[in-house]
């Protein structure tokens, strides 16, 4: 195969970490946003209950990324919040201000860490 740039090929192994990284630091910082969320609109505590709660799912996977253990279950958690971010975005109902397109390739970066592995840098081992 021709490539315009083959010296890149030496940095295939550190793709996967960058793809680590990236969806640590997205998912801590939405999860961030959205556990200090407060719904203007419903004055009861049971709301903030909620929203921190559904931050806090948001945040596990991060900080698996971000440590590099249990990538792969990371990797199918935050795929599947990503087909549910879209979802709600089809519904109408968006916490975030992403759209559709970014959720559809943050879910793909999510798959992809579930066949390439966690990267350099990962307590994860294969077995």
């Amino acid at each position: 195969m021709l490539s315009l740039f083959p010296q890149f090929f030496d940095w295939s192994w550190y793709v996967p970490f960058f793809f680590r990284m990236f969806l640590a630091w997205y998912l801590l910082a939405a999860g961030y946003r959205i556990a200090k969320y407060r719904d203007a609109s419903d004055p009861k505590e049971d709301s903030a209950v909620a929203w921190g709660l559904m931050g806090g799912i948001i945040i596990l996977p991060g900080v698996a990324f971000l440590v590099g253990a249990w990538v792969q279950i990371a990797a199918i958690m935050t795929f599947s919040l990503a087909l549910l971010a879209i979802w709600f975005r089809k519904q109408g109902r968006g916490f975030t201000p992403e759209g559709k397109k970014f959720y559809l390739l943050l879910g793909l970066v999510a798959l992809s860490l579930l066949f390439l592995g966690p990267g350099p840098f990962a307590f994860d081992l294969p077995l």
